[in-house]
């Protein structure tokens, strides 16, 4: 079935920003971050997933997850600098998409759990690690 480009269209311009968003901050660059928002729409068109702007598409954000984790290059080391964009490759993955998508985002936890594909428990203690993790390593830089 033909995807309809006005339907397309309102749907990229509704969650673009958001995909973007989180790709960019997962990833720490813009080049990688448009290829992963790029092949997380494109994965959602050929999975013919229903084209929605009302409600979160669950499937797009999990699309975007996945792209960022096959582009993510981790720099094992301590940054300079106290913005956080630079302190989220210091968490590990998983708590790192937990904590994009709850805090940045602000999507629910049980959404956060439905796109990562994970227990409601496992998102709230990945959150909370992260958070905890952040907050001790920007108290040490000051």
């Amino acid at each position: 079935m033909a995807v309809d480009e006005q339907d397309f269209h309102e749907f990229y311009q509704r969650w673009n920003t958001s995909v973007y968003g989180f790709c960019r901050m997962f990833l720490g660059a813009e080049e990688p971050a448009e290829l992963a928002t790029q092949e997380a729409f494109v994965q959602y068109v050929r999975e013919h997933e229903p084209l929605t702007t009302d409600k979160l598409p669950r499937k797009l954000f999990r699309n975007a997850v996945s792209e960022s984790l096959k582009l993510d290059t981790p720099e094992p080391r301590f940054p300079d600098t106290d913005e956080l964009e630079d302190l989220l490759p210091l968490l590990a993955p998983t708590d790192r998409a937990v904590f994009i998508l709850r805090t940045t985002l602000d999507i629910s936890a049980n959404d956060t759990a439905a796109i990562l594909q994970l227990p409601v428990e496992r998102v709230n203690e990945g959150w909370m690690k992260a958070s905890l993790y952040l907050r001790d390593v920007w108290l040490k830089k000051k």
